[in-house]
């Protein structure tokens, strides 16, 4: 468990991958989701005394528990994984970036999505009921279309990161020094040279 783990194919690797993407989603859900519950335990009104109407001390040290611990437990995984499984890292920061990147991507196009539908559209607001719908489907298309057009350049890398290539026995070479070429490579190398 706390031994640097050696892949041997890009099917382990891949594994691994998805292994960091999946535990992070999951656990970030359910952290989400307990931590929330517990948020809405601490304000109900069940929990505050009927006599002083004070709520327990102790709720609110464990709400400051429950909102902080799931930041830590991330990073310890985080550690862990860029530690002894690369690959589980790369997933998992993969997610966390993913989950940065896409909301400013979408508070990017927002904006100009609502500045063309209401400039185009505005002849129609004349139209009465007519100006509305098109203004709707102008926003929709001017916000879809731009991340139709980013899913099909990213599509090739997510491929690579989901599929499994049938396991024909390649291995990944080990190299363990800058002098460590593969056989063959070194005459390749010198006849380019040439």
């Amino acid at each position: 468990m706390f031994q640097i783990k050696q892949y041997h194919t890009k099917q382990e690797r891949r594994r691994d991958r998805i292994a960091g993407i999946v535990f992070v989603i999951a656990f970030n859900v359910i952290a989400f989701l307990s931590t929330g519950l517990l948020q809405g335990y601490a304000i109900s009104p069940r929990v505050v005394d009927p006599i002083t109407g004070e709520r327990p001390p102790f709720l609110e040290t464990l709400l400051i528990i429950a909102m902080i611990l799931p930041w830590v437990i991330n990073v310890l995984f985080v550690l862990y994984g860029l530690r002894f499984r690369h690959e589980f890292a790369v997933g998992f920061l993969t997610v966390l970036g993913i989950g940065m990147i896409v909301p400013a991507l979408l508070y990017m196009l927002f904006v100009p999505a609502c500045l063309v539908a209401m400039l185009v559209s505005t002849p129609f607001w004349l139209l009465g009921p007519l100006g509305g719908i098109v203004f709707g489907l102008l926003f929709v298309f001017c916000m879809i279309y731009p991340i139709y057009r980013l899913g099909l350049a990213i599509q090739p890398s997510l491929m690579n990161l989901w599929s499994y290539p049938e396991d024909s026995g390649e291995t990944l070479p080990k190299i363990t020094g800058k002098d460590d070429v593969p056989e063959g490579e070194e005459e390749h190398n010198e006849a380019e040279a040439i």
